[in-house]
C-alpha cells in the first residue's frame, strides 16, 4: 500500500468513526469527523515512517 491508500484509508476511517461518535448529519457530526481526522490520518501514515530511514520493510 503506498501513501495515498493510507491518507485514503485514514479519511474513511476517520468519516465513519465520526458517524459513530456522533450518529445524525449535523454540526456536531462534522465537528466530530473533523477532530477525528488528524490524527487518524497521522496514525494511518505511521507505518511508512521508515522509508524516511532507508528502505521499506516487506512482509
Amino acid at each position: 500500500m503506498n501513501k495515498r491508500g493510507h491518507v485514503l484509508n485514514g479519511l474513511l476511517l476517520a468519516l465513519g468513526l465520526g458517524f459513530v461518535l456522533e450518529p445524525g448529519v449535523d454540526a456536531a457530526t462534522a465537528r466530530a469527523i473533523a477532530e477525528i481526522t488528524v490524527p487518524v490520518v497521522l496514525g494511518a501514515l505511521f507505518p511508512d515512517v521508515d522509508t524516511a530511514f532507508g528502505r521499506h520493510r516487506k512482509t
